[in-house]
């Protein structure tokens, strides 16, 4: 038996969701198929016994200038539990340096930023003045920045080993998951261009109170079945055809077989040519036409002290593999002494056993918070090796439309002008669905 539905999305991430909540909240009916057991992707939740505790499965910073997310969540009714705060002060440690912050000030773009640049103690005064010159990279065109690494702007701007080591270096792997020389320049640019540097509410961070699915999957879910969708879990494409009529069949590996008027392949890309389209030759020439993109990962130890360590809710450390440190209980109040320790785009310590982490953890808390006497009482880690996607330097990111007009691509991957970032992904899903919806 073959169903008949009039939008088939494939993945459950935020993409996905974003497009098929999109499409259900205009009355369309809507089918979205998640190979995993659970919706989220890679912004979700698991229960860890040893913890007696619900651990997201990396750390997920927002800015205020996600305004593609917080439309998304506005509309599945999760927004309120986003906040975006002053009082979430950006601290950096290093041990040449002791603490810096950074706090933006309420002054028009990009003023707000000038204070406290101006009193940032990681580095000297003449590096203080040499950030300034970063602001050349706003008037440079898109298309050398396209063809230049981040490291290569900040050269030619002007900043110095130093600034680049004490903040450029932590800012780019935090927001681009990337090493400087392995990313594009224009990836920074947009972020200094509409988070930054464009106001102070655009430049605010901002956390959940909530765990992940709770934020994303479990409203997301409860939309569609409000509005009519249907979801199913533990199910993946096996294959795609075009029909003479001109709607499409896919397939499922469980066997069962779906109509559809279009298809939105919100996945990663190298599940993407996973996919057999022996019956779609242009689909089949496009996929493999594709460039090959590289993941990038995040590493997360989640760590439970028996007392505070620190009062800020987040610090950045330049000199130590462990590169943030978030204190969960500064926004998620149900989480007592609870710090999520974040690696971004390296893996240096990925082969590490849980002992070895937990002596990591023990020595970094005594050198840098030596006034306090920590014990840990549980480690839990959560790896996400594919958390983002790479592309070569100068290599352009494929659009959301594909050669048949009823197939689409979705995912933080693609061509947003944006980072893999949750922005980008939900960015990704409403281009989809707006489409659909002219």
């Amino acid at each position: 038996m073959t169903d008949m539905i009039e939008h088939v999305v494939i993945g459950g991430g935020c993409a996905g969701l974003a497009c098929a909540t999109q499409l259900a909240s205009c009355g369309k009916s809507v089918l979205v198929v998640e190979k995993k057991n659970h919706l989220g992707g890679r912004t979700a939740s698991f229960f860890n016994k040893q913890a007696s505790d619900t651990i997201d499965n990396g750390q997920h910073l927002f800015l205020g200038c996600y305004q593609q997310t917080q439309r998304f969540l506005h509309r599945i009714g999760s927004l309120h539990h986003l906040e975006f705060s002053s009082r979430f002060v950006t601290e950096m440690m290093g041990k040449e340096f002791g603490a810096a912050r950074l706090k933006p000030a309420k002054l028009p773009g990009p003023l707000h930023l000038l204070p406290s640049i101006a009193t940032f103690r990681a580095f000297p005064l003449l590096d203080r003045l040499r950030f300034l010159q970063i602001g050349k990279a706003l008037f440079f065109s898109t298309k050398k920045l396209k063809n230049m690494s981040v490291f290569e702007l900040l050269t030619v701007c002007g900043q110095s080993p130093l600034l680049i080591a004490r903040f450029w270096e932590p800012l780019v792997l935090a927001t681009l998951n990337a090493e400087m020389k392995d990313i594009s320049a224009d990836y920074l640019v947009a972020v200094l261009r509409l988070g930054f540097m464009s106001s102070y509410k655009n430049s605010l961070t901002g956390l959940s109170r909530v765990g992940l699915s709770e934020l994303i999957a479990n409203p997301s879910q409860d939309f569609l079945n409000q509005h009519g969708g249907k979801i199913q879990r533990g199910d993946s494409v096996e294959s795609i055809a075009t029909m003479d009529e001109g709607t499409l069949l896919v397939q499922l590996h469980s066997g069962k077989k779906i109509h559809c008027q279009s298809l939105t392949l919100a996945i990663p890309p190298k599940a993407l040519k996973k996919i057999k389209l022996d019956q779609s030759p242009i689909l089949q020439s496009y996929v493999e036409s594709l460039t090959d993109f590289e993941p990038s990962p995040i590493y997360s130890y989640h760590v439970w002290l028996d007392q505070e360590l620190f009062e800020s809710t987040y610090i950045g450390f330049v000199d130590h593999p462990i590169q943030w440190i978030f204190r969960n209980s500064a926004y998620m109040h149900h989480k007592k002494n609870c710090y999520s320790c974040v690696i971004s785009a390296r893996d240096e310590l990925a082969l590490k056993t849980k002992e070895e982490i937990r002596k990591i953890l023990t020595d970094m808390f005594s050198e840098y918070f030596p006034q306090k006497k920590v014990s840990i009482l549980h480690v839990v880690q959560s790896h996400e090796r594919e958390a983002t996607w790479i592309g070569k330097i100068g290599q352009k990111r494929v659009s959301f439309q594909t050669p048949l007009p009823n197939v689409f691509l979705a995912g933080d991957w693609t061509d947003t002008g944006l980072p893999c970032t949750i922005e980008s992904a939900v960015l990704s899903g409403h281009l989809v669905a707006d489409h659909l919806l002219l």
